[in-house]
């Protein structure tokens, strides 16, 4: 069996153990994958087929090579890039620690295509009064999102793919329910981009329905 076959055949078994989800996002109403809630399944599942799996991580990446240990130059790479988690009263190496388990998480789940609610679609937009603006500046940013992001599907203009690339890439996770006070920067430029996707797609709209 060549690398890809094997890879193959561990998510194929490991989506028919169907491992349960012991996280719980209370805010958003929904399930989500622990690493413990499914490694122990892909460990067993990765030695049965002769596959191994090496993560490294560095200051702006993160990285899981998944090696045929029968052919050890043959190896399919995943990667994704660094982001903080700040865990409130934590000290820095518990932060550490926890950035380390959420980039392991999500690289496995990348790997083995394991799937679990989206975020975003869980988070119903609404309108907050104005007094969150003041009062949590979080809770206000997730205010606009939930405006942005109930603009874009009501005009037809919502890219799954491309919104779930944009949190991932500058917050690290698919939700921004999750957002810290330390993110706001970065969820600031996100929701730039949002309203950039709608800006472009008025523009293209327009020229294409101009004579």
């Amino acid at each position: 069996m060549t690398l890809l076959e094997k890879l193959a055949a561990v998510r194929l078994e490991l989506q028919q153990k169907a491992p349960a989800k012991s996280g719980k996002n209370t805010f958003s109403n929904y399930d989500y994958y622990e690493l413990a809630d499914f490694m122990p399944a892909v460990t067993e599942l990765m030695h049965k087929h002769k596959l191994v799996g090496l993560f490294n991580m560095d200051a702006e990446n993160a990285m899981l090579r998944i090696v045929d240990c029968e052919k050890p130059d043959d190896a399919e790479v995943f990667t994704l890039p660094v982001r903080e988690a700040t865990l409130k009263g934590a000290h820095p190496i518990q932060n550490l620690g926890a950035m380390v388990t959420y980039m392991r998480r999500y690289l496995w789940m990348v790997a083995m295509e394991l799937v679990e609610a989206d975020g975003l679609d869980a988070a119903k937009p609404t309108t907050k009064p104005a007094q969150n603006e003041e009062g949590n500046p979080v809770k206000s940013m997730c205010d606009r999102f939930d405006i942005a992001i109930g603009y874009l599907r009501k005009e037809g203009k919502y890219d799954e793919a491309t919104v779930k690339k944009l949190f991932v890439a500058e917050l690290g996770f698919e939700n921004y329910n999750q957002m810290t006070s330390e993110q706001l920067p970065a969820a600031k430029r996100v929701l730039k981009e949002l309203r950039a996707m709608a800006k472009s797609d008025a523009a293209k709209s327009t020229q294409e329905n101009t004579p």
